[in-house]
């Protein structure tokens, strides 16, 4: 698990850097103590991320970008920084994620950065080669399950755009009575790190996660603090605040319906082929995916020993 100075580790059953064993195996996430962040502004916070990246890990980097914000953002800090990268999107056949594949298209035609596109067939992948990959990861989201599949193809170090800051809250059975603001991990993000043990590859799997500063520092972003802050009505969630959460600091970034990826030209958000759906129905099914939250209070109470 790539983590500046190791401040995060994880565990399944019990085993630090434990495999999966089962579809049902608990993680844990442990927190290296006497670590002492920096305060950092969101976006300092993330150049910093970057840096530390280069200083830690040399490269080059072989980033992957997609249709959505979190990959983005990481090619245009890059940018910014004047750090080597090689951009890549991987294009599915029918025009499975062909939204994706144009948003890269635009994102590196602003940026005059090469893209990469390496054509992969989805439905191979999932009937052929998945299953050995699952068996060994009882990863429990298809999405990256696919996405290593495409480490064969990248020479370099790859660096994926998983755990970008993420705040959510629920509503109570009446839909007025509103819980905590709580910062939210799933272990669907963490995939890669695991896949790095098992592989023996050096993978950044979550970049946002690199440093702690970058999710400590996103509850003083602006568009995010409103949101905690109670001032914004009616949100559960920062999931369609996030381009006006960064436009301030990159105003070209366009907003994007949010896509899993696999709708096509025209077809609705989080919509899958049939190929896809019989594979978690049948092979998928009853893996545990751990969710782990935390307050404000929490999220900064984890270096303070």
């Amino acid at each position: 698990m790539l983590k500046h100075k190791n401040w995060m580790s994880y565990s399944f059953d019990g085993v630090e850097y434990g495999p999966k064993k089962t579809k049902t195996s608990i993680l844990n996430f442990h927190f290296k103590k006497g670590y002492v962040p920096k305060n950092l502004t969101h976006q300092d916070a993330l150049y910093n991320n970057a840096l530390q990246i280069k200083e830690d890990i040399p490269g080059p980097y072989d980033v992957l970008l997609s249709g959505g914000i979190d990959s983005e953002l990481i090619v245009r800090i890059n940018n910014d920084l004047k750090i080597k990268q090689n951009v890549y999107s991987f294009r599915f056949e029918d025009d499975i994620n062909i939204r994706d594949v144009e948003s890269a298209k635009k994102v590196c035609s602003e940026l005059d950065i090469k893209l990469n596109i390496v054509d992969f067939n989805l439905q191979k992948f999932i009937e052929n080669d998945a299953c050995d990959i699952y068996k060994k990861t009882y990863c429990p989201k298809i999405a990256q399950l696919t996405r290593i599949g495409w480490l064969p193809y990248l020479d370099n170090t790859p660096v994926h755009g998983n755990t970008e800051a993420y705040w959510c809250r629920k509503l109570g059975d009446d839909f007025t009575k509103k819980s905590i603001w709580e910062y939210d991990w799933n272990e669907h993000d963490f995939v890669h790190s695991f896949w790095s043990t098992i592989s023996g590859r050096s993978i950044i799997g979550e970049w946002y996660t690199y440093t702690p500063e970058v999710c400590l520092s996103s509850m003083t972003n602006p568009v995010y603090r409103a949101l905690l802050d109670d001032l914004v009505p009616g949100k559960i969630s920062t999931w369609s605040s996030r381009t006006w959460a960064y436009v301030a600091f990159w105003p070209t970034i366009q907003h994007k319906t949010k896509l899993a990826g696999y709708e096509g030209m025209s077809g609705e958000p989080g919509t899958k082929p049939d190929f896809m759906k019989h594979f978690e129905d049948t092979v998928m099914h009853g893996t545990s995916n751990a969710n782990f939250r935390f307050t404000e209070t929490q999220l900064k109470n984890l270096f303070s020993y």
